[in-house]
């Protein structure tokens, strides 16, 4: 497998974590491969901050995705942030 395709994000300096990136509303990671069957099960981690500072604790969460029969489809196939009303 392939690394995945992170875009950049915006660049943050944190008191605690030191230099980090951020990134809001929504956030799309291409995985780039070939499909070895209808799904795939991937690990996410994650943490959500307020600007004010104040953050909630890190998460893991373990997702089965469906994978498109074509590989042409343009949509992501997992979306997570404001965005996601598409599905999940």
């Amino acid at each position: 497998m392939q690394a995945p395709q992170i875009p950049a994000g915006e660049p943050h300096q944190d008191e605690y974590f030191g230099r980090v990136e951020t990134y809001r509303n929504a956030l799309t990671v291409n995985v780039p491969g070939e499909a070895h069957g209808a799904t795939t099960t991937l690990k996410v981690r994650y943490q959500g901050c307020a600007d004010a500072g104040i953050c909630y604790p890190p998460q893991t969460r373990t997702l089965t995705v469906a994978l498109p029969a074509a590989a042409a489809a343009d949509e992501p196939v997992v979306a997570f942030g404001s965005n996601s009303a598409r599905g999940s």
